[in-house]
């Protein structure tokens, strides 16, 4: 048999799902394939991991094939390839898109929320516990009067009357001991809500 008739052979035989006529087939394009793909995108470990894709993707798609896989497997090595450096390309520009300075701004923005939560938490923790606990349930919970009396064994009322001392507290205690922290809007939603 010539090399055009044993590929168009393997190329059938691996339509059926032989895993042998696979292997021959990937043994016989690797080198070449690996090649194809080098000239685009210049390093190694990437040619490898698209080589790779792309046989994958001859396993995947051998019901569609037709005749030899040799134009198939260049055509679809060099658009992966193109692929990749269209992804690689626009993920430059993305990050090119954003200055340095927002991303310094938006890492400060956590920096101080995570600082604002933990006050808060620590100006929670310095309530008496039954009101501690009635804030978290109302202010942190989102539960009603009526769901935190149920759960605490007491009136709604009560309820009211000890959230809203506590958040009195609450802003006490920010105000007195982080008088130079301004409180964001969750916060004041959060002290100030019900």
């Amino acid at each position: 048999m010539t090399l055009p008739e044993e590929e168009i052979l393997l190329t059938a035989q691996l339509v059926k799902g032989d895993i042998a006529a696979f292997d021959a087939l990937y043994h016989q394009y690797h080198h070449t394939v690996f090649a194809n793909i080098l000239q685009y995108v210049h390093q190694t470990d990437i040619a490898e991991d698209i080589m790779q894709e792309v046989f994958l993707t001859l396993w995947l798609q051998r019901h569609t094939l037709t005749g030899a896989v040799g134009g198939w497997l260049f055509t679809v090595s060099r658009n992966e390839a193109l692929s990749y450096l269209k992804k690689a390309l626009t993920e430059k520009r993305t990050k090119a898109a954003l200055p340095v300075e927002e991303l310094q701004e938006e890492a400060l923005d956590e920096v101080l929320y995570q600082s604002r939560i933990e006050v808060l938490n620590e100006a929670i923790d310095s309530l008496p516990p039954f009101k501690k606990e009635i804030f978290q349930l109302c202010k942190l919970e989102g539960k009603t009067y009526n769901e935190a009396a149920l759960l605490l064994n007491t009136s709604p009322a009560i309820i009211k009357e000890r959230l809203r001392s506590a958040s009195g507290m609450v802003r006490t205690y920010l105000v007195t001991h982080y008088p130079a922290m301004q409180l964001t809007t969750a916060l004041v939603i959060i002290l100030y809500n019900k």
